[in-house]
């Protein structure tokens, strides 16, 4: 039991009052809570821009972040049809600050054809350069009459200096002929894209049209980190002419597969067994 002079509360609770009014003026406290999306408030210009989906991002060089896909409030340009076509664009926020954007660092007309549109709303975070690190990839297009372009944007993160830039190869397309597939190839994934080829003289007595059979040439696009880019890994024709509603990639990808290199060996242990593999071939040969 405490003996002593009794003591007002009255003090003790003035001071609460003013710690808990200094707190939620102190500015670190009074930042804005990012919202569902995982932005802040204000990130994205309403009046401008709508938010068509996120996605997290972890284990980046920069620190963890989100990758926001934007379509234009307002059309801005005409699909061969007629059809209104919006802006596509992509927003990557991270350290608290809009760390890259896709309009950016993008020379656009959107009174013409060029393929900057929203053609769908896929975005997906996928580890495409073998680091571990994710990649973000989406789209944008351009709807015509009888055909479509649909391009492939990849979104990455140097290590070396946390700088944003796309890092998509101008083959990466798909069209009514043209198809893009990402496959696993040793444990990295490797971009197959199937185009068709068109004769350098195209003339009605070849009976030559677009939607007709093509022949088409197959290339596979690996990651090189040497080079910082994506590089041909293998080339491939096909045999035969193919259909425009048949699955190019189906005949092309065995093709492909076929024709890549065997994969370097990755550990000492693997080096080591390679070794001797190859001494063995050599002896066998004697």
């Amino acid at each position: 039991m405490l003996v002593g002079r009794r003591m007002s509360l009255r003090p003790v609770c003035r001071a609460l009052v003013l710690a808990a009014t200094l707190l939620a003026c102190d500015p670190v406290a009074a930042q804005p809570t990012p919202s569902a999306s995982g932005l802040p408030p204000g990130v994205v210009d309403p009046a401008a821009w709508t938010l068509v989906r996120t996605v997290p991002l972890t284990g980046l060089p920069g620190g963890d972040a989100v990758a926001a896909l934007l379509r234009s409030t307002a059309a801005r340009g005409e699909s061969g049809m007629g059809d209104p076509l919006h802006l596509v664009d992509l927003l990557v926020w991270q350290g608290g600050r809009v760390a890259w954007r896709f309009s950016d660092a993008t020379t656009r007309d959107a009174s013409g054809t060029e393929p900057i549109f929203q053609i769908d709303d896929w975005l997906e975070a996928r580890d495409l350069t073998g680091d571990s690190e994710p990649e973000i990839i989406f789209h944008a297009g351009f709807n015509g009459v009888s055909d479509f372009v649909r391009v492939t944007h990849v979104a990455h993160q140097s290590r070396c200096e946390n700088s944003w830039s796309d890092i998509a190869r101008p083959e990466f397309r798909e069209s009514a002929l043209a198809e893009l597939r990402w496959l696993d190839v040793a444990g990295q994934a490797t971009a197959f894209v199937a185009r068709p080829l068109y004769p350098a003289s195209p003339s009605a007595d070849l009976g030559f049209c677009h939607l007709c059979p093509h022949f088409y040439e197959f290339l596979a696009f690996a990651w090189d980190a040497r080079r910082d880019s994506f590089v041909v890994s293998a080339v491939a024709l096909s045999p035969e002419l193919i259909n425009p509603e048949d699955d190019a990639l189906a005949q092309g990808a065995p093709l492909l597969r076929s024709s890549l290199p065997a994969p370097a060996p990755t550990t000492r242990a693997d080096r080591g067994r390679e070794q001797v593999a190859a001494e063995h071939r050599t002896a066998e040969t004697r």
